[in-house]
């Protein structure tokens, strides 16, 4: 899913000088009247699912903006047990150092993602995991 994040005052400010223009045009009567409906309509999609806002916002996990929102780091609603997130919120991060960083690291994540471990003979797998805290995730309990 794909999602762009416009600015609702740009787009009410537009909608204000078309009404306040005199025109008998019927065309840009049909637009404004098609801009004034897709801001009523907005207007009722106003929160995302931490799926939605972790995808707008390039963020790999889905937990991190529920940790965000534990936080309080970004606002959240709660909608019939669902943690939802007002749009407002996502712009207001959208620009933050906390949110770049993430993203990067996504895209880093995904660059490296092929160098996984399928080039690794078992002694050297073992090695690794030898040196490693912890169990690694593939091991069973």
């Amino acid at each position: 899913m794909s999602m762009t994040v416009l600015k609702r005052e740009d787009m009410e400010q537009a909608l204000a000088l078309l009404e306040s223009a005199p025109t008998t045009d019927r065309n840009v009567v049909a637009a404004t009247e098609a801009l004034r409906r897709a801001l009523l309509d907005a207007r009722a999609h106003d929160l995302l699912t931490t799926a939605e806002a972790a995808e707008v916002l390039g963020v790999r996990s889905i937990n991190t903006v529920k940790r965000w929102v534990k936080i309080g780091y970004l606002h959240g609603v709660s909608r019939n047990e669902r943690t939802m997130i007002p749009v407002t919120e996502v712009e207001r991060v959208w620009h933050d150092d906390r949110v770049k960083a993430l993203r990067a690291s996504g895209r880093l994540h995904a660059d490296i993602a092929e160098f996984g471990t399928e080039g690794l003979s078992d002694d050297e797998l073992a090695g690794l995991v030898a040196t490693r805290p912890g169990r690694p995730p593939w091991a069973t309990r």
